[in-house]
């Protein structure tokens, strides 16, 4: 066992201070400065014991909640095992003997782990125990995606994305794939494209930079109808909605949020209001037309509900987890999922900023986020580039639980998107590559690259409403549009 004895130089610390004190104290009170001096010297001895105290219990409860993590993720394993029929049980008796042995040296590596993080204490012993579950767990999962057999009794019995057809084969998709063709790029912005965004009519393409530009486009014809500068600093976040006009949200680098009016003829661009209030950059916006609320997520750790009709801020909540670097609101705008560099998704209630759960199964930063049509799938874009899936679980109280991982890219996974009621799943990422899944698939069905030689990396997607066009921003700052012309 780790021995916790002070150090030399702290036991010679105490030793000269007390020394210090009890000569003070024969000496008498001719002494006042020498001794607020020592005063000061002991209150910082207390500090560091206090700040000691601090990160023991900033450990225990960090460690409190892997422990959580895991009996989950351990349950929902054993309860695949258990739900097995005996006779696919006995047909690949192997295969799920070496499942349980997997399970059970997981569990045996994760309790080392923590208990050596306890003995000696140490927080930064928290990143290895992260890195380590998700390896580990990463090891456990192609167990399933690599065997025939244990595939098809995964597609049967694990919770499953509602989809048109589930009993996929490693070999060919169910379905008929979408043909996509390039169709047209757009040299649009000096500097890296954050978001873009196609209105519900189609008639326009919108898009923000760094270079603080809000672009407005005629999509069909791909000409530019009018730039503004929009902010001070870079531009990071857009959300676009419509009732009679255009409404567009945008948000950056000043920490300001704003709501501009765009005519519906495009005759005009107006600056209607300024949401001041956050500390920090915004990463994320997006619109809940029913509750007529802005919703807004920043780096200062705070997520914020704007009341379009009053122009007030109506809810904030702090996410104590870290910043917030991507959120998504439900179809149905029942809830928020947001997410940030500490590896969570949390869920927070529309209406009242109330925390609902925070998803398990995640240990890498979150770059960006999609809720299914239907409000039943999550899907997390990671640094790692991998894309975390959970389905809505009704019988465990309502919960998501954590479904699916996808290794989608080489590098950060940066932009993600659910068409046609969570079947297609879309993805971009720093390598420059969109790709294309069924989200009970393990390979992608088909990947698109930009015309010329050394692709940008992907930073935005947005299909047209009607799933005709896909649009992809990248870091160089063009536009790259295809067509689907199954």
């Amino acid at each position: 066992m780790t021995d916790h004895r002070p150090h030399w130089l702290e036991l010679a610390e105490y030793i000269a201070l007390g020394l210090t004190l009890l000569t003070l104290m024969a000496m008498g009170a001719g002494f006042l400065p020498l001794f607020l001096l020592v005063v000061t010297f002991g209150l910082n001895i207390l500090n560091r014991l206090r700040e000691r105290t601090l990160q023991r219990q900033r450990l225990t409860e960090m460690t409190g909640q892997l422990q959580s993590q895991w009996e989950e993720e351990k349950e929902a394993l054993s309860a695949q095992i258990q739900s097995l029929s005996p006779a696919v049980a006995r047909d690949n008796a192997r295969a799920v003997a070496e499942l349980e042995e997997n399970i059970l040296a997981l569990e045996q590596s994760y309790n080392q782990i923590i208990q050596y993080i306890n003995r000696n204490a140490l927080l930064e012993r928290i990143e290895h125990l992260e890195k380590s579950y998700g390896r580990l767990h990463r090891e456990i999962l192609p167990i399933n995606e690599e065997s025939a057999d244990i595939s098809a009794t995964k597609a049967e019995n694990e919770p499953q994305i509602t989809l048109p057809a589930l009993n996929l084969t490693p070999t060919s998709p169910p379905v008929d794939i979408p043909h996509w063709h390039y169709y047209r790029r757009l040299t649009a912005h000096r500097e890296m494209i954050t978001a873009i965004a196609i209105t519900e009519d189609q008639r326009f393409l919108i898009s923000v930079s760094w270079d603080r530009t809000l672009k407005i486009w005629d999509f069909a014809r791909g000409t530019l109808i009018n730039t503004v500068e929009a902010h001070d600093q870079g531009i990071l976040a857009l959300a676009v909605t419509r009732n009679g006009d255009y409404h567009l949200a945008t948000g950056g680098f000043d920490q300001t949020v704003k709501l501009w009016t765009l005519a519906s003829d495009a005759s005009n661009l107006e600056l209607n209001q300024i949401f001041l209030g956050h500390l920090g950059s915004i990463h994320g916006l997006d619109f809940a037309p029913r509750w007529h609320f802005l919703v807004s997520g920043s780096y200062d750790q705070t997520l914020k509900q704007w009341n379009l009709e009053q122009e007030t801020e109506e809810f904030s909540s702090y996410d104590s987890l870290g910043a917030i670097y991507a959120l998504a609101v439900a179809p149905n705008q029942d809830f928020i999922a947001a997410a940030g560099g500490d590896g969570t998704v949390t869920l927070w209630q529309l209406g009242s900023g109330a925390k609902i759960a925070v998803l398990s199964g995640n240990v890498s930063s979150v770059q960006s986020l999609a809720i299914a049509a239907d409000g039943q799938i999550i899907a997390a874009g990671c640094v790692d580039g991998t894309v975390k899936i959970w389905q809505y679980d009704p019988e465990k109280s309502g919960h998501f639980a954590p479904i699916r991982v996808i290794n989608a890219h080489n590098g950060q996974v940066t932009s993600l998107l659910f068409a046609q009621k969570g079947q297609w799943l879309f993805t971009g990422g720093t390598d420059g590559e969109i790709k294309i899944w069924l989200a009970n698939y393990q390979q992608a069905i088909a990947t698109l690259t930009a015309t010329n030689e050394r692709s940008s990396p992907i930073s935005s997607l947005v299909l047209s409403p009607d799933y005709c066009h896909l649009a992809a921003a990248a870091a160089d700052g063009s536009i790259t549009i295809w067509e689907n012309i199954t």
